[in-house]
């Protein structure tokens, strides 16, 4: 399901979706920008990596 940023407040308001903590200056045209920390998985193989040393271009 692809939500746009209207439904995402709105959902997030009704309690349907909960974001801990909300940052409304995170919504963007049908996404939610998430902030995460330092480590994080990856998808494939469960590899925990070091955010800051394993830096992905997206542009």
């Amino acid at each position: 399901m692809i939500l746009t940023d209207a439904q995402i407040r709105e959902t997030v308001e009704k309690g349907i979706i909960k974001i801990d903590p909300f940052d409304s200056d995170c919504i963007q045209p049908a996404t939610y920008d998430f902030r995460v920390g330092e480590e994080g998985l990856t998808a494939e193989g469960r590899e925990k990596i070091n955010i800051e040393k394993k830096r992905v271009n997206c542009s």
